[in-house]
């Protein structure tokens, strides 16, 4: 706490905000080079770093402190991985992918960032298809390599929509290159993946009314995040789909549980997950953006 403190005073005062900016990002060491902002490395690789600090923070609390102390770490390997490690996954994926659009927000580079969005989505899916088929039992192939030792109807139907949530992550990656190829600028690919994750969230069985209520809100987040990227509204995007991506983190098994046993507050808990995550990315997001950076819709005609 004492060091995200003193991190967010540095961040908030000029000369501060530019140190430190300079100190993380290897501006010129001298003065002049400090007062100036001006950087030896391009933007991209300053934000870069900046999503990777932030993604750092979101992963390195609940691994080093709230599994170790709440115990999650005391499951089988094959179970901590498949509950709590894939919750994490998607969701880095998920604010990685969003973020990456704050570089391609003029209308210019638009097809660019589509492009780079369907890999992404595409590489999302297959991996997700490939981390539920290993640490899942072999997930929907469970008969093919388990013949003997059915998988319980609630596993096989979780198992399912995760893989067929995955194929249609990928099939929007190839929608968004598809369209891109034919110079057709949109976020369609976006939207139908968000209907799809919403939907899945609707009826996706969870242990508690912690988890149930958070990975609605997780939907509702994600499909929002898609109406604003499906406007070209990319910060917003950015924010929602990270925003998103906490919730599904917080929702993890031995967190929902451990919520649910002290009596934390069902809405509260994700009210706090929601304030958390919208302070790192508001930090993170004026830090290594700058207002010359930020392209306003009303700009121009979009």
């Amino acid at each position: 706490v004492l060091l995200f403190t003193m991190h967010c005073l540095a961040h908030y005062t000029g000369a501060g905000r530019t140190f430190l900016r300079g100190l993380l990002c290897g501006m010129k060491n001298n003065y002049t080079a400090l007062l100036e902002e001006r950087s030896t490395v391009p933007n991209y690789v300053c934000f870069g770093f900046g999503l990777v600090n932030v993604l750092l923070s979101a992963l390195v609390v609940p691994a080093t402190g709230l599994w170790l102390v709440f115990g999650c770490m005391n499951k089988s390997m094959h179970s901590f991985i498949g509950d709590e490690i894939g919750h994490v996954i998607p969701a880095t994926c998920f604010a990685v992918t969003a973020n990456m659009s704050l570089l391609y927000m003029k209308p210019k580079d638009r097809l660019k960032l589509q492009f780079r969005e369907g890999l992404m989505m595409m590489f999302l899916g297959t991996f997700y298809i490939l981390q539920i088929t290993i640490w899942h039992e072999g997930g929907v192939l469970h008969f093919l390599f388990y013949p003997d030792n059915p998988r319980p109807p609630m596993n096989r139907m979780k198992d399912q929509q995760h893989t067929f949530s995955a194929i249609l992550w990928l099939a929007c990656g190839t929608l968004g290159i598809g369209l891109g190829k034919m110079k057709y600028k949109t976020g369609i690919h976006w939207l139908l993946a968000g209907l799809g994750q919403a939907s899945m969230m609707l009826f996706h069985p969870q242990p508690n009314l912690h988890a149930k209520t958070g990975h609605l809100i997780h939907g509702a987040l994600m499909l929002v995040a898609t109406l604003f990227r499906y406007a070209f509204r990319f910060p917003e995007f950015a924010l929602f789909t990270t925003l998103s991506g906490f919730i599904f983190v917080a929702t993890s098994p031995c967190l929902v549980m451990w919520a649910a046993g002290t009596g934390v507050e069902v809405i509260g808990y994700q009210m706090i997950s929601v304030a958390i995550g919208t302070m790192l990315w508001t930090y993170h997001f004026t830090l290594w953006r700058s207002p010359a950076d930020i392209h306003h819709p009303e700009d121009s005609n979009i």
